[in-house]
């Protein structure tokens, strides 16, 4: 096995090598992963939660030094952002976003100088990515309001597309919390504790499903809310007093876990 580095901005996995085949989930510009196998123009990789699948060819590339540079890694703070060619901050070469991974080359006061896993450089607004002075809990619940409004996608794990366990996993993987790709993982989870509704805070995770099978999860956002990827990135709540109750989602709930332990 060797490692290469993600290249575009969001590069699709599938379960077979053929875009006809099963979108299975994302990886994202920035991340490293292991090449496991070659097919022709697709490469079979594992990313860095395990997670497998096959990626074309074009969309990674080889850096040795990637991970072993004596710089510091810069996330943008927009959604989607843009890399330009000048200090002028115009003609725009690459997109960039907050699930994003670049390397600080030089910091001005209103712009940065980055560098992409291709070696190519260019400038960025300086805007990090910075959520401060709050609690993990609280981070994680505003986190995950800036995915609000993403369109719902199968193996999805980006603002441009994004299903309910790329949700969770994304959200909290910004906030520095490890978990696992889907739902039915994330809910075998030993470090999750199971708990009473009236017991949730914001982040922790409810998931639902039918007869022990698990099809679906959300983030807590507190009182009975919860933020998920259903259609689209939005909030219900199973408070059946509240104009945003969700009978399908109170029917439907498996179970409450606590993310205590993960903190």
């Amino acid at each position: 096995m060797h490692r290469k580095i993600v290249n575009t901005v969001v590069s699709n996995l599938y379960s077979e090598p053929s875009f006809r085949s099963e979108m299975v989930t994302q990886a994202f510009l920035g991340e490293v992963v292991e090449v496991l196998d070659q097919s022709d123009e697709w490469f079979r990789i594992v990313c860095q939660d395990g997670y497998r699948g096959w990626i074309r060819w074009n969309t990674i590339v080889d850096n040795d030094s990637w991970e072993t540079n004596d710089g510091k890694w810069f996330t943008p703070d927009d959604a989607v952002a843009n890399v330009w060619k000048t200090t002028e901050l115009t003609n725009i070469f690459q997109k960039v976003t907050f699930m994003s991974r670049v390397l600080l080359i030089e910091e001005d006061r209103d712009k940065i100088l980055v560098q992409l896993p291709d070696g190519k450089t260019g400038w960025m607004s300086n805007r990090p990515l910075t959520i401060s002075g709050e609690t993990l809990r609280k981070k994680i619940a505003k986190t995950a309001h800036r995915f609000l409004g993403a369109p719902y996608l199968w193996g999805g794990k980006s603002p441009l597309g994004i299903d309910c366990s790329g949700l969770t996993q994304s959200v909290f993987g910004l906030c520095g919390i490890s978990l696992k790709r889907d739902a039915g993982e994330q809910f075998l989870m030993k470090s999750l504790k199971e708990i009473e509704i009236a017991d949730t805070e914001p982040g922790d995770l409810y998931f639902f499903g039918g007869k022990n099978r698990v099809e679906h999860v959300g983030i807590s956002i507190g009182d009975g809310k919860i933020l998920h990827s259903s259609g689209w990135v939005h909030i219900d709540s199973l408070n059946e007093t509240s104009a945003d109750f969700n009978e399908h989602l109170k029917r439907t709930l498996l179970a409450c876990k606590s993310i205590g332990n993960l903190l």
